[in-house]
């Protein structure tokens, strides 16, 4: 025993010895250069080590005295101060050597180029491919030898053992193109036993508090635990058995008044692989979010790929505990997902179908609920099946149709509903009404702020990203709807049905029917997006509709023209989306007939009356006695008529009907024929008219005179017809004025004409009296009778 105590002595003076002495013999910082040299060559960058120092207590250790790694433009990605290889004694003595690499406090930089390339992924050198057609040679006598892959390896190598440490690691993310950048201050990671005949394992945690950009955070403890077991047989690599757990169920995440996932709400996954090269085996692989659970499970080979992937029922509602902008929807419903991929790396064949049930959820201006149920069946390239349901008290609705083809898209939909009565779904706000000017102090001056002109949008710029999109170059859609009826607002469009399409740029609106305010609507347009400026050509056929309904429900397009019930017909063509150039663009030609109409801002009865009254003044000129001679105004919108009708035309931004007729109800208005011409962009007014009182409604057809002692009646009428004259009407539509400037003289023309008649008839009564009274007198009794024939033919 005592012999045994002194070797032992011995051997521990030795290696105290060894250990005090060898170090400072051996210069291991004399590799320094060679090492740096060898990685320098490897690598796309610079490596600098410090000074290298050795030691030997209780294991083999060497020391570097800091570590710096650049990228190819010379930014630093690894620094770190502290940083050491060491090897325990007893693992070599065993046969079992372990080499560990050790980093205390590192820092790493990852930047992301405005190129989207990571710095880090340019650090290693591509290896270079052999020369097309350079003959691949084997070693003298590798023909009989098994290759590398192939070869048992030593049991020394099997049995060494890697292992990485960095603790307390700060990892820099920056990404150039948009100045985002995130920060983890406290990384740390542990590879423990790398090595072909131990588990190894892994070990990956941070306590993270960052920020990316100025709202994402991350708060919280990360986790990630590994475990890789290698199976040898007959000393080579079989297969390996791959077991991980990474967490995020304590971290928060915070999007302020967006995303906010609290500590504890579940983030996890867990994984199990069982791997060789003939054959990869998903046995586990789960993971859930929230109350999203997800499985993978599957088979993966060189020549075969089979996956099954499926989620639970997920619930809806608990989701306004992490998104707070769904807190008062009172979300409802649920939604499942499956999938199954099968096939070859080269030719994936894969089923997915995504359902959702009984959504619901409540919104502003919703009166009640209505219920989503959707379903999507997705094949390899094409959409098989999407379906799309909403119910709600008053409305239904339906989505069905299918794509093919993600790359050169076809799509076929149909939109169909029972009714859909908005009315009774939501509340519309209230048309806006115009603010009322605020009263200013007497006195004080009132300065208005001038208003910042926005720019005008350039809708036909817009479509240039569409034109450049060679999907949507090569799409072709098939769209059919068909509603019972539609209501909003009281207004209620039934009987719908149209055909849409679109194929090589050209929207098409194929045809479309429905009926509204009494009448029944059709048209068809097809719109070219491919010009630079677009073009468009439509058609529109109307049929008895009625337009005071179309103004009482607000449609401000038919406010300032005629009310009664319209039926026109017209075709189209234009150029450009943007307003004022489409305008300037648009060509049309059609007709148009409103029966039983009236003017909705034109007041003839007015214009009419107006225009012979200030006429009876003018006229006073030339016959005195019609001085003081006034007619009854008509009442405000006391004309009506049976119809008014034109053709009509559009061009260089004008509307303009050439043959415009207003036949008047009997007894009920006054005849209208002549032009009409109004812009449509500053809505100018333009007409000239005949107007024809046919009816007497102006009583101007009885005005009489005493003329120089001589009747004249109906001086304004031309024999047995009706009072008629010219009138202009200008302005604009909106707010017209009238033009009576050729009314004295049209009807000047015909009192003088009436006068002279009458003047002339007198003249000729005179001379028959003086005639009959001479042959009275004069004339034998028996010729008297024979003489006063003679005289009536002369008178």
């Amino acid at each position: 025993m005592k012999k045994f105590g002194v070797v032992v002595g011995v051997f521990l003076a030795l290696w105290v010895a060894i250990a005090l002495i060898v170090p400072l013999v051996v210069d291991v910082d004399q590799y320094r250069p060679q090492l740096i040299q060898m990685a320098n060559q490897q690598i796309n960058g610079k490596l600098e080590l410090g000074k290298l120092s050795l030691s030997l207590w209780g294991q083999i250790r060497v020391d570097i005295a800091g570590l710096k790694l650049a990228d190819p433009q010379g930014r630093e990605v690894v620094t770190v101060k502290d940083a050491y290889f060491h090897i325990p004694f007893l693992p070599i003595l065993s046969g079992s050597p372990v080499l560990t690499f050790e980093m205390n406090h590192p820092q790493v930089t990852v930047l992301k180029s405005k190129a989207g390339k990571l710095n880090v992924m340019s650090l290693m050198k591509e290896t270079s491919a052999p020369a097309a057609g350079a003959p691949k040679t084997a070693p003298t006598g590798a023909e009989n030898t098994p290759s590398a892959s192939a070869a048992a390896l030593p049991g020394i190598v099997t049995r060494a053992r890697l292992g990485v440490e960095i603790l307390s690691a700060g990892l820099t993310y920056r990404d150039e193109s948009t100045g985002l950048s995130s920060e983890v201050k406290d990384l740390n990671l542990k590879l423990k036993d790398i090595s072909l005949s131990h588990p190894t394992e892994i070990e990956l945690w941070a306590d993270l508090d960052t920020k990316m950009g100025e709202t994402f955070q991350l708060r919280g403890p990360a986790k990630l635990i590994g475990k890789a077991q290698p199976i040898l047989a007959e000393g080579k690599m079989d297969r390996v058995q791959l077991n991980a757990n990474f967490t995020l169920d304590d971290v928060e995440i915070l999007v302020p008044g967006v995303f906010e996932k609290k500590k504890g709400i579940p983030a996890h996954f867990d994984l199990a692989v069982n791997a060789s090269p003939q054959l990869t085996q998903i046995e586990k692989f789960e993971t859930q979010f929230f109350n999203v659970n997800v499985g993978v499970q599957g088979n993966v080979t060189p020549a075969k790929i089979s996956l099954n992937i499926k989620s639970n029922d997920i619930q809806m509602k608990p989701w306004v505990e992490l998104i707070p902008m769904l807190k008062g929807y009172d979300l409802g419903g649920s939604a499942q997902f499956d999938a199954a991929v099968s096939g070859s790396p080269e030719k994936l064949d894969y089923k997915a179908k995504f359902q959702v049930k009984s959504l619901t959820a409540k919104a502003p201006h919703l009166k009640s609920q209505p219920t989503f149920d959707a379903s999507v069946s997705i094949l390899p390239d094409q959409i098989e099946n999407m379906a799309l349901t909403m119910k709600a008290p008053g409305n239904d609705l339906k989505v069905q149709g299918k794509l093919v083809s993600f790359a050169a898209p076809k799509m076929s939909f149909e939109v169909t509903s029972a009714g859909m009565d908005l009315d009774q779904l939501m509340d519309f706000p209230p048309p806006a009404s115009k603010a009322q000017k605020p009263a200013t102090a007497e006195g004080a001056s009132e300065k208005v702020p001038a208003k910042a002109v926005a720019p005008k949008e350039d809708y036909d710029a817009l479509l240039a990203p569409l034109r450049d999109n060679k999907m949507l170059g090569a799409m072709v859609a098939q769209i059919g709807v068909n509603f019972k009826f539609i209501k909003a607002n009281q207004v209620k469009l039934s009987d719908i049905s149209c055909k849409l399409s679109f194929k090589d740029l050209s929207a098409g609106l194929d045809a479309c029917g429905f009926k509204v305010f009494g009448g029944v609507i059709q048209s068809d347009a097809h719109f070219q997006l491919k010009p630079k400026m677009p073009t468009y050509q439509f058609g529109a056929k109307v049929e008895h509709l009625d337009i005071q309904q179309a103004v009482e429900s607000q449609m401000e397009l038919f406010k300032n023209t005629l009310t009664g019930k319209a039926t026109f017909n017209m075709k189209a063509q234009g150029a450009g989306f943007n307003p004022d150039p489409a305008l300037s663009n648009l060509k049309a030609n059609g007709s148009m007939k409103v029966t039983d109409a009236s003017f909705a801002s034109i007041d003839v009865g007015k214009m009419v009356s107006e225009a012979l009254n200030k006429s009876i003044d003018k006229l006073a000129e030339k016959v005195p006695s019609v001085k003081g001679k006034t007619l009854p105004s008509m009442p405000h919108g006391a004309t009506k008529y049976e119809f008014i009708s034109s053709d009509f035309s559009i061009g260089g931004g004008k509307f303009t009907a050439p043959n415009f007729v207003a036949k008047s109800m009997p007894n009920q208005g006054i005849d209208l024929k002549g032009t009409v011409t109004v812009g449509m962009k500053d809505y100018s007014l333009d007409t000239s008219w005949e107007i024809t009182d046919t009816y007497n409604m102006t009583k101007a057809r009885d005005l009489s005179v005493d003329q120089a002692g001589i009747r004249v009646d109906h001086i304004l009428a031309e024999g047995n017809s009706p009072v008629h004259f010219p009138v202009h009407a200008g302005c604009t539509i909106k707010a017209p004025c009238y033009s009576y400037t050729d009314v004295p003289a049209a009807l000047g023309k015909v009192a003088l004409a009436n006068v002279g008649k009458a003047a002339s008839g007198r003249a000729k009564s005179e001379v028959k009296k003086q005639a009959e009274a001479l042959i009275q007198k004069m004339a034998p009794p028996a010729v008297q009778n024979q003489l006063k024939d003679k005289l009536k033919s002369f008178f």
